[in-house]
């Protein structure tokens, strides 16, 4: 049940209470609504996902939610989006003295994908946009630390070449990048990726 890659894991090492993705961009304001709860009936919703297991519990825009933590035994397939994705929002929670890799929030990467999308937690707690376009990777790694702030609501947007990183509602740093994201919708997975053994 724990990861095989332990140099290089992706399994989430936190918790997540949950992820929500649209395929526009969100606004400033509408992020800062969606760190609240987002109505599943929400214009532009293509997946959403609030945990609610029997571990910590925490209240979130009037929501009892209960942390998923992830191993090789617990990842969650997500079916066919309706749309690409444009905006990726989760609340999440990894501990502050956690400086290693904290592995993938929502990703369909794999070694032999030619398109993907990857949101994850980075070394020190940064969010990290992982892209691969028809091959050629591009690789956003924001600033931002979010441990200790959690649970802590994050979404990045990408616009075009234009990623950016929202903590709390609140927008921290924007990053032009090399290449667009690909369309792509397939095989997407919360707390995990693809790569090897990790499926």
């Amino acid at each position: 049940g724990n990861d095989q890659r332990p140099g290089n894991g992706q399994y989430f090492k936190g918790t997540i209470y949950a992820v929500n993705v649209f395929e526009g961009v969100r606004t400033a304001d509408q992020i800062q609504s969606d760190k609240n709860g987002v109505a599943q009936n929400e214009a532009g919703l293509v997946f959403s996902k609030y945990y609610t297991g029997e571990e910590e519990i925490t209240e979130i825009g009037g929501e009892t939610l209960r942390p998923q933590t992830f191993t090789a035994d617990v990842i969650n397939e997500i079916s066919a989006l309706n749309a690409t994705p444009k905006t990726y929002e989760a609340i999440i929670n990894l501990p502050q003295g956690f400086a290693d890799r904290g592995g993938a929030v929502i990703s369909n990467y794999s070694e032999s994908a030619s398109n993907s999308t990857s949101i994850e937690i980075y070394t020190q707690g940064r969010v990290r946009l992982y892209i691969v376009n028809n091959a050629t990777k591009i690789d956003c790694i924001f600033n931002t630390d979010i441990r200790a702030l959690g649970p802590v609501h994050i979404a990045v947007t990408v616009d075009g070449t234009v990623a950016s990183l929202y903590v709390n509602g609140e927008l921290k740093e924007s990053k032009t990048l090399a290449l667009g994201q690909p369309d792509t919708t397939e095989k997407f997975v919360i707390g995990g990726d693809w790569r090897y053994k990790n499926a």
